[in-house]
């Protein structure tokens, strides 16, 4: 029979800090609960070096559980921080803070169809070891800087600007 102890968690939420802008996958699960009380919001960083930071802060911090564990420690490291759809994904108990309330209200005219947001969130290691990452805040970017578009900006969006001036 094994017995697992309950091991201490030996990131800090200040320590771990990042931030970065991404492209959120599905804006409108993040503040609703799964099946196991969890909070997910699948994202993807919108330049390489974004992701590249993301990728070599995960590799740190999965490093630094592997050193600073105890050599009795039942832990067994492994990152948790990508989905089965190759997304970054982020696993909480308590739902990220915004900067909108209506989501629906966001424009997503960007190049993955989802909006544009500059995340701030920290990493975390579980018991067992997982690291994962936690999202503390989302600041949606939105184009039109809240302010209601009229009827006719609304039917000409997406429409090539013409120059009645230029001449050939």
């Amino acid at each position: 029979m094994t017995y697992y102890t309950q091991e201490e968690t030996l990131l800090s939420p200040n320590e771990t800090k990042f931030r970065l802008e991404a492209w959120i996958m599905n804006p409108h699960e993040a503040n609703k609960p799964d099946l196991f009380d969890e909070y997910k919001v699948e994202f993807e960083p919108v330049s390489y070096s974004d992701y590249a930071e993301l990728e070599e802060l995960v590799s740190k911090w999965c490093n630094e559980v592997e050193w600073r564990k105890s050599q009795y420690s039942e832990k067994e490291v492994r990152a948790l921080v990508r989905n089965k759809r190759k997304f970054f994904i982020s696993s909480q108990l308590f739902p990220p803070k915004t900067n909108v309330e209506d989501i629906y209200g966001l424009s997503c005219n960007t190049p993955a169809g989802s909006p544009q947001a500059t995340i701030t969130g920290h990493f975390r290691d579980l018991p067992r070891g997982e690291v994962v990452i936690n999202i503390d805040y989302i600041d949606y970017n939105d184009p039109n800087n809240g302010i209601e578009l009229t009827e006719f900006e609304k039917e000409t969006a997406g429409m090539p600007v013409v120059d009645i001036d230029d001449d050939w």
